[in-house]
Formats: structure tokens, C-alpha cells, sequence
């Protein structure tokens, strides 16, 4: 069965305990996995990026295949912070982890001088980091929406920063 191409179905908010008790015609998880066709050389890079940036308390990061969508990346990860230091801080420990466990490098790099809204290009992903207020302003995530999320667990959930996780931790 083929379904049309960036078909969320993660956020459905009702999840079967099994795929048998799913209504008819919906999609199961092969599906779902069928549909995302970025590399998995986009899907590594994208999991490390995310990973580098949670372990720098970047806030509500999201990895989008938008590879059916657009021929110029796989993938988009997109994080926010709420300040300027703290996003140079996650945009350096994604270049360096991408560096040291894939040896990429990226391609372009805007933003960074502003520090609101920092892009990585690394041709396969594209890493967005942002600043809270922009990332509500221009609404990334509502724009890509409709294509697959690739499952990532993030460190700091929605709405905590990095003072609250760190007491949570504790």
C-alpha cells in the first residue's frame, strides 16, 4: 500500500496497542517507514546534530524528512534556545560532533554574527537553530508539518529550560 508522501502519523493521538487493531487503511509503521526516503547517511548526521544540540539544553528539537518534498536536503533539524550565547553554544557542539563521529563539515553556515537564527548546510541536513522568539515567529515546524518526524528523544522537554532540567536531573 502506498500513501501519500509525508504522511504524519506520529502525532496521531491515539496509538493501538497492536498494528491488527488498527482501522482499515491505515498506515502501519512499515508504512511509515516506506515513505521517509532520506539516506541513511541524512538520518545519521540528523541523530547526531540532534543529540549534540539536547546535550547543550536546546529546546524542542524536531527532525523533519522534508526529502520528498525538496531535492536540495533530506532532512531539517530544527532546535531553539532562548538566548544568543546558548544557541552559538549548541550550533558549536553540532559542527564539532558532526566533525569528530562523521568528519563533515558544513557546507554554509548564515547567521551565526546575529546569533537569532543560526543555518547549517551540510547538503544531506540542514540544521536550524533558533531563538525562541524566532522560532514562533516564523513557525519552521508548521511549514514541514505534513513530512514524517524521525523519532528523537529529546533531553529538555517542551517549555523547560536549562535550570529546570538541570534540577530535574538532579
Amino acid at each position: 500500500m502506498r500513501i501519500s508522501s509525508c504522511v504524519n502519523f506520529i502525532q496521531v493521538p491515539w496509538r493501538p496497542a497492536h498494528e491488527s487493531e488498527l482501522p482499515q487503511g491505515w498506515p502501519t509503521e512499515k508504512d511509515i517507514k516506506d515513505t521517509m526516503t532520506a539516506t541513511d547517511l541524512a538520518h545519521n548526521y540528523a541523530l547526531t546534530a540532534a543529540k549534540a544540540a539536547s546535550d547543550k539544553l536546546a529546546r524542542d528539537i524536531s527532525i523533519r524528512d522534508v526529502s520528498d518534498q525538496m531535492f536540495i536536503t533530506d532532512v531539517f533539524v530544527i532546535a531553539s534556545a532562548p538566548n544568543d550565547r546558548q544557541i552559538n553554544a549548541i550550533v558549536d557542539s553540532v559542527e564539532s560532533e558532526l566533525i569528530k563521529q562523521h568528519d563533515a563539515r558544513p557546507l554554509r553556515r548564515e547567521g551565526k554574527q546575529g546569533g537569532r537564527w543560526v543555518l547549517l548546510d551540510y547538503g544531506d541536513i540542514v540544521v536550524h537553530v533558533q531563538h525562541t522568539e524566532e522560532r514562533e515567529f516564523y513557525g519552521l515546524d508548521g511549514l514541514w508539518k505534513d513530512c514524517p518526524a524521525i523519532p528523537f528523544e529529546d533531553v529538555v522537554p517542551a517549555g523547560e529550560d536549562g535550570n529546570t532540567a538541570a534540577k530535574r536531573a538532579e
